[in-house]
């Protein structure tokens, strides 16, 4: 597949710490859900009022890495980038 800017809301499972820290488990895309086995990099943007997080994760052996992101404003996720070996 390569890369692709996808931009789709997505289902996430995540745990939010009471200290502000948000770490992604897992998510749903496609009908598929994809187990994180690591965060490589999270970042910050303002947009308006909102507070857009965003995180760099691997989900597999074959290093497959998806860009996501968490609006805090009104609690969305969506899946901005993929970056698939398959």
């Amino acid at each position: 597949m390569g890369y692709a800017q996808i931009q789709e809301s997505i289902e996430v499972i995540a745990l939010f710490s009471t200290k502000g820290s948000i770490q992604p488990l897992a998510f749903t895309w496609a009908g598929r859900q994809y187990q994180v086995q690591k965060t490589t990099y999270r970042w910050r943007t303002r947009q308006g009022r909102a507070t857009l997080h965003f995180f760099a994760v691997v989900t597999s052996k074959t290093e497959d890495a998806y860009q996501l992101c968490y609006r805090d404003e009104d609690t969305t996720w969506w899946l901005e980038k993929a970056w698939t070996a398959g």
